[in-house]
């Protein structure tokens, strides 16, 4: 199987969070498994546009490439896992919508978590909340949760905040995190 995670991160390049952690040890054992993985990312310093890491063919994105579907297309995964819901979630649906596309919402965000950050965030930081706001909770954002095959939590507490935030009908299944 031919499985594609989309992520912010990846624990290997210069920004170490949870969303790369968690696409890594997926990632990485899915491969193990004997699974063709790849994961799609933004791209950091030092990075190279394709690397085989641990089984794993990490592709970076640059800011060129960030609002075209065709890495999509050119991967033709049986499974796209975002790892959160971003404007990439939207682009590989658009761009296989007859395959499985999972998005696990790891960090939902609504207008009062990013006023939050507007608030207490640097000028730098504020300046790139509108642009975060469009990658990451836009309109096109909900269109691709709702129409996403599986919607994932990692906590039970986050159910009912994704649930309202992206109207959805059923509740987002549990897909707790690796250790």
């Amino acid at each position: 199987m031919r499985i594609c995670f989309i992520s912010s991160q990846f624990f290997a390049f210069g920004k170490y969070g949870g969303f790369g952690s968690m696409t890594r040890k997926l990632s990485t054992r899915l491969a193990l498994d004997g699974h063709d993985v790849y994961v799609t990312t933004l791209k950091r310093a030092g990075q190279k546009k394709i690397e085989v890491i641990d089984g794993v063919k990490v592709i970076g994105i640059n800011m060129r490439e960030i609002f075209s579907k065709k890495i999509y297309k050119d991967i033709d995964a049986d499974v796209y896992h975002s790892q959160e819901p971003t404007f990439a979630s939207y682009l590989a649906l658009m761009a296989k919508s007859d395959k499985k596309h999972v998005i696990t919402c790891r960090d939902p965000r609504d207008l009062r978590d990013f006023f939050i950050e507007f608030q207490d965030g640097s000028w730098k930081k504020r300046l790139k909340i509108p642009f975060i706001y469009f990658y990451e909770s836009g309109p096109f954002i909900k269109y691709a949760v709702r129409n996403a095959d599986v919607v994932g939590v990692p906590a039970k507490f986050l159910i009912q905040k994704t649930k309202k935030l992206f109207d959805l009908d059923k509740d987002p299944v549990l897909l707790p995190n690796l250790l």
